[in-house]
């Protein structure tokens, strides 16, 4: 009797590591697809950054071309 008590326990035994194996793995790969998210935000944001540093520089340039033609023109009325 105790080989067929023991079979009902092995199988349990048996299911919980295949759990805990199945859970392993979506750790891992929940861990991974994390990484990823913190990578991919990480990068957003330095594109945006580089966008605002572009367009500060493209402002800037339009800024000084106009300031030079106001000049142009303040000499020319002169």
């Amino acid at each position: 009797m105790s080989i067929q008590n023991n079979e009902p326990r092995q199988d349990t035994i048996q299911h919980l590591s295949i759990l805990k194996e199945r859970l392993e793995k979506y750790k891992l790969k929940n861990q991974v697809i994390t990484q990823k998210e913190i990578e991919l935000e990480a990068m957003r944001i330095e594109k945006e950054k580089l966008d605002k540093e572009r367009e500060a520089i493209r402002l800037e340039t339009e800024k000084q071309a106009l300031i030079l033609e106001l000049q142009r023109v303040s000499m020319v009325k002169a």
